[in-house]
């Protein structure tokens, strides 16, 4: 919650949904509700820069800072590799009860790009310090055998 009394969620716009808009894939989708009445107040689509990029979204990667800094955590996938995603990590600034938010700053993150890797934010936080904390997992080949390795950085706030 933002310190305007919104509730802030994720959710994944279908590449298959035609109107309001109509996307050639998966997009993130950002709701604001009202936390007194539960009123839907307004509802965004985050959409990536370029032609042939799908997103993921994982609901549990959002943290909303005492300054309404809102960091938003989903996957996108990779454009030379459409099966293997990318983190991403979202700043944007909540600059009043009903303005939309505004990007701040976009960070992608991941391994081997345009080839076989998967990254995945799941948590943020963001610590006293002002560093950004990012938790998650990355999916690897080992052996034949995919395996899932915890990740967890820091990322400047600025």
């Amino acid at each position: 919650m933002d310190s305007h009394g919104n509730i802030w969620a994720t959710f994944l716009y279908d590449d298959n949904l035609t109107s309001p808009q109509n996307y050639s894939h998966d997009v993130i989708g950002l709701v604001q509700i009202n936390s007194s009445t539960g009123a839907l107040k307004k509802v965004y689509t985050l959409p990536p820069s370029g032609t042939s990029v799908r997103c993921i979204s994982y609901d549990n990667a959002m943290h909303i800072d005492e300054n309404d800094n809102m960091y938003i955590g989903w996957a996108m996938y990779d454009a030379n590799a459409t099966s293997y995603p990318h983190g991403v990590v979202v700043k944007m600034d909540i600059p009043s009860a009903d303005g939309a938010p505004t990007y701040t700053w976009t960070k992608r993150y991941g391994t081997n790009a345009g080839s076989t890797h998967y990254d995945v934010p799941y948590r943020i936080d963001k610590l006293s310090t002002g560093e950004v904390i990012v938790a998650g997992y990355e999916r690897k080949d080992i052996s034949g055998t995919n395996r899932y390795i915890a990740t967890l950085m820091s990322l400047s706030d600025t």
